[in-house]
């Protein structure tokens, strides 16, 4: 009898084995909604929980997902320009009203506490944080890189010469000109190592990091009609997976996050999509479909199920989100 039940069993469990495996994967939908409506121009949306983080005009505003409620952050004489959003910690570069120069400084919107993390006389942008460090450029889009430890007070300078750095746990990455094309590298700040992150033939920009894994855009030529793709990589184990790949269309600024990663397409010059793919299944599917664009692309963000950017749909530029439903 024993035996019996024993059979019965194993029979049950294979047969819920099967029929979970054979099972159709449920496909996404998406909620895209529109979420600044003011007629001024935004941009350079980020995404964290319940806010979603943007440039109006020359200040910053958040929009509060609960409420629905648009509502100014920083908000003063002189031109304020988001860089990066890290749990409640607002990294934007300041261009004082009097000066051409750009600070760097930090805000945070629990405490209302706001710090200047590097001013004059030089010019600085591309800030970053991941909590323990404020990373930024001496220089415009390209420069050399430093990393504050904010509770050391104590700065350290990582290289020169890189353009547009961010900051993942204890990565900092960034892309560098290579022979024939571009790379993407990084430093691991605890280790104090310097890492090959995308290394390969061509062109490896934008690139992305959530936990041990790095998205970026890949491409030989960047014209319209030649190869480009969307591309991951696990950082621990080295295995590289192409996400999505295109002859036709023109492909930008990826992001990820811990299911999905979603990046800006265009099929041809002032027109832009917002696609995206499950990391899980591998589908890919649309978030915002082609339409008019001032610019071929926009810079996207994504944070666990919900995405935003900016689009240029009612002519003046305004933020879109999506909330991917599984």
């Amino acid at each position: 009898m024993k035996k019996l039940n024993f059979y019965l069993f194993l029979l049950l469990f294979i047969f819920v084995l099967l029929f979970t495996s054979l099972s159709p994967v449920k496909a996404a939908s998406v909620n895209t909604f529109q979420v600044t409506t003011d007629g001024s121009q935004q941009k350079d949306a980020f995404v964290y929980k319940d806010l979603i983080a943007y440039d109006s005009l020359s200040d910053i505003w958040g929009y509060n997902r609960e409420t629905h409620e648009n509502y100014p952050i920083i908000q003063r004489d002189g031109q304020q320009y988001i860089t990066d959003l890290y749990n409640s910690l607002i990294v934007y570069q300041e261009i004082p009203p009097d000066s051409g120069n750009g600070d760097i400084r930090l805000f945070n919107i629990k405490t209302g506490q706001d710090s200047l993390i590097i001013g004059e006389p030089n010019s600085y942008s591309s800030g970053g944080t991941n909590g323990e460090y404020v990373i930024y450029l001496d220089g415009g889009a390209c420069g050399s890189l430093y990393a504050l430890h904010m509770r050391r007070n104590k700065t350290e300078h990582i290289v020169d010469n890189v353009c547009s750095p961010k900051i993942s746990d204890n990565v900092v990455y960034w892309g560098e000109g290579a022979p024939g094309g571009s790379d993407i590298r990084g430093y691991d700040l605890r280790r104090n190592k310097f890492l090959d992150i995308a290394v390969e033939d061509g062109f490896q920009e934008s690139a992305n990091i959530f936990g041990n894994t790095v998205v970026w855009y890949q491409y030989d030529s960047g014209n319209y009609g030649t190869y480009q793709a969307i591309v991951t990589k696990n950082l621990k184990t080295g295995k590289r997976k192409v996400i999505y790949e295109t002859n036709t269309n023109s492909l930008q600024s990826p992001s990820i996050s811990n299911r999905y990663v979603v990046w800006s397409e265009s099929p041809s010059m002032h027109v832009n999509s917002i696609k995206a793919a499950d990391l899980k299944t591998g589908d890919v599917f649309e978030l915002q479909e082609s339409g008019p664009h001032q610019n071929s692309h926009t810079m996207t963000s994504i944070w666990k199920d919900t995405a935003a950017w900016m689009s240029w749909r009612t002519g003046n530029g305004d933020i879109y989100a999506s909330q991917i439903i599984r």
